[in-house]
């Protein structure tokens, strides 16, 4: 039997030690920009740390634009608040306070994940230890809420740490993040976004879109009427409409091989369990 939990303890290490998901994804600017240049993400997460590859197609637009427009620390100064000073520390302190929650998500997901897979090894330590049935149906139970956290709950958190939200601060949902260019919400107006979840096999999938009028390509007197009234087609300010298109799917990493394999374990050594219980009852009864 010490073999077995030697078993079990491996593959729980190989599990905590492997890549648990990879996300990839590609956002278009499909209107404002020439040539609809292309952000490409490749997001790998593990235990430990998020890894992150970026590529550009039909860059040359794309770096123009971040190169050209200028960046707007507060537009609601360009309507002459008197308060504007304060708005823009307030919004500091919203920002930095978003991010904060943000990046806890995955952190917190981490260690959910990490006292499951420590409790699933307790559980199937007794039941190896005490020939017990019931504890092997309990680690069964871990290890289908364990599954559920790897397949649901951690793609989430990651692209909500990514920015690809309706509520980010990211203009993109977090696209040009990724490549140290964010241009954000705050820097648009009339700005609106919407994002989707859909289940695809083996894999989720995120959409994020959004559209507005980006200040910074407005020279600062055309700014506020811009800000009062949206520009139709072929009206002044209207050049400054951006809109974007993302899409990220998330597919599990060999971390589910690892769980698969430590679910078939645990249910043969229940099946085991119960056959050597009911044979030692029956020898029980014959005298054996």
């Amino acid at each position: 039997m010490k073999s077995l939990i030697i078993v079990f303890l491996f593959l729980s290490a190989g599990l905590w030690f492997s890549d648990w998901f990879a996300l990839t994804g590609t956002g278009s600017y499909t209107e404002g920009l020439d040539r609809e240049p292309t952000i490409v993400v490749e997001y790998t997460i593990d235990a430990s740390q998020e890894s992150v590859s970026i590529s550009l197609e039909n860059a040359t637009p794309l770096l123009q634009y971040w190169r050209n427009r200028e960046t707007i620390t507060d537009p609601i100064e360009e309507g002459d608040d008197p308060d504007g000073e304060d708005s823009a520390e307030l919004e500091a302190s919203e920002s930095q306070q978003k991010a904060s929650t943000s990046s806890s998500k995955l952190d917190f997901t981490r260690t959910l994940i990490g006292i499951l897979i420590v409790l699933f090894c307790l559980c199937a330590f007794e039941g190896v230890k005490n020939l017990n049935r019931n504890w092997m149906k309990a680690s069964l139970a871990v290890w289908l809420l364990l599954g559920a956290m790897l397949v649901f709950q951690l793609p989430i958190a990651a692209v909500s740490d990514f920015g690809m939200d309706e509520g980010g601060e990211s203009s993109t949902g977090g696209f040009d993040t990724a490549s140290n260019d964010e241009v954000s919400v705050s820097q648009f107006a009339h700005f609106e976004s919407e994002g989707g979840l859909a289940v695809e096999l083996l894999a989720l999938r995120f959409d994020y879109n959004s559209e507005g009028f980006d200040l910074g390509l407005l020279d600062e007197e055309d700014r506020q009427a811009v800000i009062d009234d949206a520009p139709a087609p072929d009206e002044p300010g209207y050049e400054s409409f951006i809109r974007f298109e993302g899409e990220m799917r998330a597919g599990p990493g060999p971390v589910m091989i690892w769980w698969l394999v430590l679910g078939a374990l645990a249910f043969y050594c229940m099946r085991s369990f119960r056959t050597d219980s009911s044979e030692g009852s029956e020898s029980a009864k014959l005298g054996v």
